[in-house]
């Protein structure tokens, strides 16, 4: 099963610029809002969760772009703080971050 996360419930607005600040504006997103399109299914889960899914189950899950399916992996800081990114021609990309709010 591959979910399509189409909201973002964040704990700041927008875009930082620096990197580092980029990789805290991804650990500040408390949850998420998805759909799965094979079922119609949709929900929330929290940032937590989400990771879980994805890295310890195996899940997949993606942001669509113009179109393009782009894949969501786990991550974690170098202080153990676990979420998620994007990773688009294997770089971490932000497509997360351009999501609506919930």
């Amino acid at each position: 099963m591959a979910v399509k996360i189409i909201k973002i419930k964040p704990r700041q607005a927008g875009i930082p610029a620096a990197e580092t600040a980029k990789v805290r504006a991804h650990v500040d997103l408390e949850s998420f809002m998805w759909e799965d399109n094979s079922t119609l299914n949709k929900g929330t889960t929290t940032r937590q969760n989400m990771f879980d899914w994805i890295v310890n189950k195996k899940g997949i899950a993606y942001v669509e772009d113009r179109g393009n399916k782009i894949p969501v992996y786990g991550a974690v800081t170098p202080d153990g703080k676990k979420y998620i990114r994007t990773v688009r021609d294997n770089a971490w990309t932000d497509e997360l971050l351009n999501l609506d709010g919930f």
